[in-house]
């Protein structure tokens, strides 16, 4: 599904009218993937479409990204990475047993009912974005609508060690060429 990161990359930057933009694809891939587990007909035809995934079943989709997981997860011993999502449904959408299986299968994610106008709703969601990030992203959100149905999030913490590590004496202050054309100098 490189065509979809791509694809993604491309519009997101359109729509940030040329501003530097950093985004994981994997992300968005992850949580379009667990969407598909909740949806049928068309609805889960263009998800799979836009995901790259034309002839893929639900399972399909799902296997596939326990593959690419697994993978990822074992490359590397001396690399730190954590995957985690999670869905927050409000609570008059019942969370159906089997697609809560599904997920927790496939993604490690847990599904729950919760009350979106509760404040401890807020806390438990950036603590969860908190803690699967290391302390890096201690916040997602800053309030929650009354009007939402639902949230469906991913956390990626990565902490690698260089193969070949950078000398810090190679460092020198030089302009940095943005998209957007402008020009920033960087220390």
């Amino acid at each position: 599904n490189n065509a979809f990161s791509f694809n993604l990359l491309k519009k997101l930057y359109s729509l940030e009218n040329g501003q530097e933009l950093f985004i994981s694809p994997f992300s968005m891939d992850a949580a379009l993937s667990m969407l598909s587990n909740g949806a049928g007909g068309d609805t889960f035809t263009e998800i799979a479409k836009t995901l790259g995934y034309e002839n893929y079943s639900a399972n399909d989709i799902n296997e596939t990204y326990r593959v690419i997981t697994g993978g990822l997860l074992s490359v590397d011993n001396s690399t730190k990475l954590a995957i985690a999502n999670a869905l927050w449904l409000g609570q008059t959408f019942p969370v159906i047993p089997t697609f809560s299986q599904t997920l927790s299968n496939y993604y490690g994610a847990q599904a729950e009912n919760v009350d979106f106008s509760s404040p401890s709703t807020l806390q438990t969601i950036n603590k969860w974005a908190e803690t699967n990030t290391n302390g890096m992203i201690p916040k997602i959100l800053d309030k929650i609508e009354p009007e939402t149905a639902f949230i469906l999030a991913n956390a990626l913490y990565f902490k690698g060690i260089w193969t070949n590590k950078f000398k810090k004496s190679n460092t020198s202050s030089q302009i940095f060429h943005c998209l957007s054309g402008n020009n920033k100098n960087m220390d």
